[in-house]
């Protein structure tokens, strides 16, 4: 599915991303105004999500 057909179905998207990420993050949230960039931050072996603000939730 396309991006364009996406934004049109959800009213925002969260786009979360690394560190190792960020600039591509940028360059995809420039697409539109609907995405939102979160950061995340990988401490463990597993995944563990911390959103900020968390407030957002």
């Amino acid at each position: 599915m396309a991006l364009e057909q996406l934004l049109k179905k959800n009213k925002e998207v969260l786009l979360f991303y690394c560190v190792e990420s960020e600039a591509l993050a940028w360059k995809v949230a420039l697409l539109s105004d609907s995405i939102k960039l979160q950061s995340i931050n990988w401490r463990y072996h597993l995944p563990t999500i911390r959103k900020n603000p968390i407030e957002e939730l």
